[in-house]
């Protein structure tokens, strides 16, 4: 049981480590285009989705009292995407922590400056439907929804709150997003007109969701194009804000572009020889060599270039032995032999080591990988047998399994000369006694 929470917990933590390389290893808004639809799907995004919608919905039901605490309400929780934002913004991929988000650290004036725009749009709204122009109040509708995504993302990566109101960094905003915001902002707006138009009802409610879904994906596109792009957008103030480390991360990450357009050179003049020679050159001022060469052997894997990042994942694998990040290591073994069976890191040593993780963590095809690797590139050799023993024992001992075991050790009992053969004789006699 406590393999498993181990197991679980490293299989989490690789997870985040691999959106947040791969959102900084690509630019372009169509090639993220998935994991931007992907974000709101998250459980933090999906309960602010879930809360914003029926905050939204219960305002149809609301004389002024409840509008204006519909308003509060909605306003609060838009605190969290300015999160969003932020934590994008840094080359973070997943949603960050509601509580921190929220609760933790309230920014009091971004909160002000967003509730005296929401509440803008939503009297002018009410006004106009009060004086019987329903034109308008949708007019009103569709301008503050549209514009609201791009408010927030500004409010989020300026000092000067007085941009936040700036048309001209609305704006530029919006058209750093390659049309993204067009394709997930319109869909928005009608979902709002309808919810609207219905005045309540299973289906208003549902609109309403799907427009909070929207509104979260909108959030984190415009948190990745700031990633990117911060310099055309000047947003560097709220990232230089951030201390020190970030403006270090951004010096590391400006290496890795470096050497990343290098290799891109000399792979497409047909020397991947020269590429793969310049990946083992220092690089000065590295803050985190470790997260470099991680973001390195990722940004090899997204472009596909499968030989440079077999020589990276060997390397890589080394370096997260050395700190003890086993079950990182594993995973990157297991994506180097998926490519090639022939895969070994730097010694038989840590081939066992990682051998022995994968079972302790119960990924035996992971396992098995490994030991078909062995046999491919040592047929007949001691740590062939050896591994098929350790498999025979985790086949009975933790799967109760004698007959997959026994089958395991059929070949081994032959080996009289193998270092193991006494252990594994006895075990394969222990085996045949139960079976009978």
């Amino acid at each position: 049981m406590v393999a498993r929470v181990v197991h679980s917990k490293r299989t989490h933590e690789d997870d985040i480590f691999r959106s947040d390389a791969y959102m900084r290893s690509v630019r372009s808004v169509r090639k993220y285009w998935r994991e931007i639809a992907r974000y709101p799907l998250y459980p933090q995004a999906m309960a602010i989705i879930i809360l914003l919608g029926v905050l939204a919905w219960t305002a149809n039901y609301s004389g002024g009292v409840g509008l204006l605490g519909a308003v509060l309400g909605i306003g609060y929780l838009g605190q969290y995407l300015i999160g969003v934002v932020q934590e994008t913004t840094l080359g973070h991929a997943h949603p960050p922590g509601i509580v921190d988000e929220i609760v933790t650290q309230p920014g009091y004036l971004r909160l002000a400056l967003l509730l005296v725009y929401l509440g803008t749009f939503v009297a002018a709204a009410n006004a106009a439907q009060w004086l019987g122009i329903p034109l308008l109040a949708y007019l009103a509708l569709g301008i503050g929804t549209a514009m609201l995504p791009a408010f927030i993302a500004v409010l989020s990566v300026v000092d000067d709150m007085r941009e936040a109101g700036n048309p001209l960094r609305l704006r530029h905003f919006i058209f750093n997003t390659e049309r993204g915001y067009y394709a997930l902002g319109i869909p928005m707006i009608v979902m709002v007109w309808v919810a609207y138009a219905l005045h309540g009802g299973l289906t208003s409610l549902f609109c309403l969701f799907a427009a909070s879904y929207l509104l979260v994906a909108l959030s984190h596109l415009l948190g990745f194009v700031a990633c990117h792009r911060y310099a055309e957008l000047n947003t560097d103030s709220e990232i230089l804000k951030q201390g020190d480390t970030t403006r270090r991360r951004n010096v590391q990450q400006e290496a890795l572009d470096a050497l990343l357009s290098e290799i891109d050179g000399l792979v497409a003049r047909g020397d991947p020889r020269t590429a793969c020679d310049i990946m083992f050159r220092e690089h000065a001022g590295l803050t985190n060599p470790l997260q470099f060469h991680q973001d390195l052997y990722h940004a090899l894997k997204v472009r596909r270039q499968y030989v440079l990042m077999l020589v990276q994942g060997k390397r890589l694998i080394h370096m997260l032995m050395q700190v003890k990040h086993i079950g990182r290591a594993l995973s990157i073994y297991e994506e180097c032999l998926d490519i090639s069976p022939y895969f070994r890191p730097w010694d038989m040593r840590g081939v066992l080591q990682l051998a022995e993780s994968a079972l302790q963590d119960h990924r035996l095809r992971c396992f098995d990988k490994i030991v078909t690797s062995v046999v491919l590139r040592n047929p007949g050799g001691p740590e062939t047998a050896a591994l098929q023993f350790r498999k025979a024992r985790y086949l009975a001992e933790v799967e109760k399994n004698e007959a997959a075991a026994l089958d395991e050790l059929r070949p081994l009992v032959t080996l009289v000369s193998h270092p193991l053969h006494s252990r594994i004789a006895a075990l394969y006699r222990a085996l045949q006694n139960k079976a009978a």
